[in-house]
Protein backbone atom coordinates (compact mmCIF):
# COMPACT_ATOMS: atom_id res chain seq x y z
CA UNK A 1 0.00 0.00 0.00
CA UNK A 2 1.30 3.57 -0.70
CA UNK A 3 1.08 3.93 2.94
CA UNK A 4 3.99 1.81 3.52
CA UNK A 5 5.89 3.09 1.27
CA UNK A 6 6.28 6.64 2.87
CA UNK A 7 10.24 7.51 3.86
CA UNK A 8 8.62 9.23 7.61
CA UNK A 9 7.39 5.16 8.28
CA UNK A 10 10.58 3.87 6.99
CA UNK A 11 12.85 5.96 9.44
CA UNK A 12 10.61 5.88 12.82
CA UNK A 13 11.14 1.76 12.48
CA UNK A 14 14.84 0.83 13.57
CA UNK A 15 14.30 -2.47 12.86
CA UNK A 16 13.46 -1.13 9.14
CA UNK A 17 16.52 0.18 8.34
CA UNK A 18 18.75 -2.43 6.15
CA UNK A 19 22.23 -0.18 7.75
CA UNK A 20 21.14 -1.03 11.15
CA UNK A 21 20.61 -4.63 10.39
CA UNK A 22 22.99 -5.09 8.58
CA UNK A 23 25.67 -3.83 11.28
CA UNK A 24 23.61 -5.56 13.94
CA UNK A 25 24.13 -8.69 12.09
CA UNK A 26 27.87 -8.08 11.03
CA UNK A 27 28.46 -6.84 15.06
CA UNK A 28 26.64 -10.71 16.21
CA UNK A 29 28.81 -12.56 13.67
CA UNK A 30 31.61 -11.04 15.06
CA UNK A 31 31.19 -11.56 18.78
CA UNK A 32 30.89 -14.91 17.72
CA UNK A 33 34.02 -15.11 16.30
CA UNK A 34 35.50 -13.49 18.71
CA UNK A 35 34.21 -16.00 21.19
CA UNK A 36 35.14 -18.84 19.17
CA UNK A 37 38.65 -17.53 19.14
CA UNK A 38 38.53 -17.57 22.96
CA UNK A 39 37.12 -20.61 22.96
CA UNK A 40 40.16 -21.63 21.16
CA UNK A 41 42.84 -20.01 23.12
CA UNK A 42 41.41 -21.38 26.24
CA UNK A 43 41.91 -24.57 24.56
CA UNK A 44 45.17 -24.44 24.09
CA UNK A 45 46.37 -22.63 27.71
CA UNK A 46 44.57 -26.06 28.95
CA UNK A 47 47.02 -28.25 26.91
CA UNK A 48 49.93 -26.05 27.75
CA UNK A 49 49.39 -26.15 31.45
CA UNK A 50 49.04 -29.67 30.85
CA UNK A 51 52.09 -30.52 28.82
CA UNK A 52 54.04 -28.23 31.16
CA UNK A 53 53.29 -29.78 34.02
CA UNK A 54 54.29 -33.47 32.12
CA UNK A 55 57.39 -31.65 31.81
CA UNK A 56 57.77 -30.76 35.25
CA UNK A 57 57.23 -34.16 36.45
CA UNK A 58 59.41 -35.83 34.30
CA UNK A 59 62.06 -33.28 34.98
CA UNK A 60 61.19 -34.13 38.56
CA UNK A 61 61.66 -37.23 37.88
CA UNK A 62 64.84 -37.39 35.90
CA UNK A 63 66.83 -35.43 38.15
CA UNK A 64 66.07 -37.74 40.65
CA UNK A 65 67.26 -40.79 38.07
CA UNK A 66 70.25 -38.48 38.00
CA UNK A 67 71.08 -38.22 41.54
CA UNK A 68 70.63 -42.05 42.08
CA UNK A 69 73.01 -42.68 38.97
CA UNK A 70 75.60 -40.16 40.02
CA UNK A 71 75.67 -42.11 43.70
CA UNK A 72 75.78 -45.36 41.97
CA UNK A 73 78.92 -43.85 39.83
CA UNK A 74 80.12 -42.67 43.01
CA UNK A 75 80.18 -46.42 44.50
CA UNK A 76 81.37 -48.28 42.11
CA UNK A 77 84.14 -45.79 41.62
CA UNK A 78 85.38 -46.23 45.39
CA UNK A 79 84.84 -50.23 44.77
CA UNK A 80 87.25 -49.65 41.92
CA UNK A 81 89.84 -47.63 43.43
CA UNK A 82 89.67 -50.33 46.33
CA UNK A 83 90.00 -53.21 43.89
CA UNK A 84 92.77 -51.61 42.13
CA UNK A 85 94.88 -50.80 46.05
CA UNK A 86 93.95 -54.35 46.82
CA UNK A 87 95.14 -55.50 43.00
CA UNK A 88 98.19 -53.70 43.70
CA UNK A 89 98.34 -55.13 46.78
CA UNK A 90 98.33 -58.49 45.91
CA UNK A 91 101.16 -57.99 42.96
CA UNK A 92 103.64 -56.62 45.63
CA UNK A 93 102.98 -59.82 47.99
CA UNK A 94 103.53 -62.11 44.54
CA UNK A 95 106.16 -59.97 43.53
CA UNK A 96 107.97 -61.00 47.37
CA UNK A 97 107.17 -64.34 47.23
CA UNK A 98 108.79 -64.70 43.74
CA UNK A 99 111.83 -62.98 44.57
CA UNK A 100 112.08 -65.11 47.64
CA UNK A 101 111.95 -68.34 45.67
CA UNK A 102 114.33 -67.03 43.08
CA UNK A 103 116.52 -66.20 45.90
CA UNK A 104 115.76 -69.73 47.73
CA UNK A 105 116.53 -71.19 44.31
CA UNK A 106 120.01 -69.56 43.91
CA UNK A 107 121.06 -70.63 47.70
CA UNK A 108 120.52 -74.29 46.54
Amino acid sequence: SPHNQSPKNNNNSINSSPMIVGFSQDLYHHVMELNNELGEKKRIILELREKNQYLSKQKKESELYSKKVNRDLQKYKQLYEEQVISTKQKQEEINKISHFEKKIQIER
